[in-house]
């Protein structure tokens, strides 16, 4: 990226993209639970590509202080692959290594500018975004483990 300008139009790709595949499984998914969870997880992508189209770096924090928790239960769990009778555990496993894929990239990216630059700030505060969406995943993955067992 030459500039903070390109950094942004790439996120909001990719937070496009985020959304239409949330919408995509949603409508492709049978199951009503699945459905609601995939409709709400775009919303939140097409909320963050809302946000960055009228992004103000003023509000942007030099660096995110105070880091979201990491359960990492998405990171041991393997891929799961999406078909119209998934379970809502299946389901969640697939969200969740979604997010924990969009985090990681922006970390990588946020690590490879200055920290305190317009675009390490800015993919910084995505990374955390992103640790947010899987944090909020994986505690709702635990609660449905926890009430099945």
């Amino acid at each position: 990226m030459k500039n903070i300008k390109d950094a942004i139009e790439f996120a909001i790709e990719k937070e496009a993209e985020s959304a239409a595949f949330y919408s995509q499984l949603s409508k492709l998914s049978e199951a009503s639970g699945s459905q609601k969870t995939f409709i709400e997880l775009a919303e939140m992508e097409r909320h963050h590509k809302n946000l960055l189209e009228n992004l103000d770096m003023s509000k942007i924090p030099a660096k995110v202080e105070h880091r979201t928790p990491d359960l990492k239960i998405s990171d041991y769990q393997s891929e799961v692959k999406f078909d119209t009778n998934i379970k809502y555990q299946d389901v969640l496993k697939i969200a969740m290594k979604a997010e924990e894929k969009a985090h990681r990239m922006y970390k990588d990216m946020a690590d490879q500018y200055p920290e305190g630059s317009d675009i390490f700030r800015l993919f910084d505060f995505l990374t955390e975004q992103e640790a947010k969406h899987k944090l909020r995943l994986e505690t709702e993955y635990d609660n449905f483990i926890f009430e099945e067992d």
